[in-house]
């Protein structure tokens, strides 16, 4: 289900105004904690990383452990701030990235005719809900919805809530830097 991580990465990836253009950007001090570190529900995820190579294609790898099989809807609610001279301040939602609401994520999944892509067919990773109860390794994965956008480098911090039919699927608190160098 590329919608978890597409959400991840919409959350590395945040801006609304004074934006700049950068070549390329780098994602630095990349943490992810739960929100409730005793908590365990039914979407984790581990050893997630989040790059941005060259002309802005992100690439994504980490593992997502479903503890019971997942069907529509997964609502997911994104909160991302950036941190200012004045304290933190949100980030508004453009073109599903920013803080969004989205009442299903499972709309994010490729459709039936299109196929999975091949790193996830190899790795036996569904590309679509529902969602079958396991462990699913994500290979380092391109997504390509930031070619043409704007981003501003800075700190960032934000939250990812994951929620069916008022049950709390998971929540993630998560924190990084994005640079326009290399460090």
């Amino acid at each position: 289900m590329n919608g978890v991580f597409l959400t991840m990465a919409l959350l590395t990836l945040q801006t609304n105004a004074f934006m700049s253009k950068f070549k390329d950007m780098y994602v630095t001090d990349f943490h992810i904690t739960k929100c409730y570190p005793n908590e365990t529900g039914a979407i984790a995820v581990e050893d997630v990383e989040i790059n941005i190579g060259p002309n802005m294609k992100v690439h994504v790898s980490g593992t997502l452990i479903a503890s019971r099989d997942l069907a529509s809807p997964i609502k997911t609610e994104v909160v991302v701030k950036k941190s200012t001279w004045f304290g933190w301040f949100g980030v508004g939602c453009v073109d599903n990235v920013g803080s969004c609401n989205f009442e299903d994520l499972c709309e994010f999944g490729y459709q039936p005719a299109e196929g999975c892509p091949p790193d996830f067919k190899e790795y036996n990773v569904p590309c679509r809900c529902p969602l079958k109860k396991g462990n699913y390794r994500i290979p380092s994965t391109i997504l390509d919805f930031m070619s043409e956008s704007l981003v501003l480098g800075g700190k960032y911090k934000g939250s990812v809530v994951m929620t069916h039919l008022d049950e709390r699927l998971a929540c993630y608190n998560m924190y990084f830097t994005l640079t326009d160098k290399e460090l």
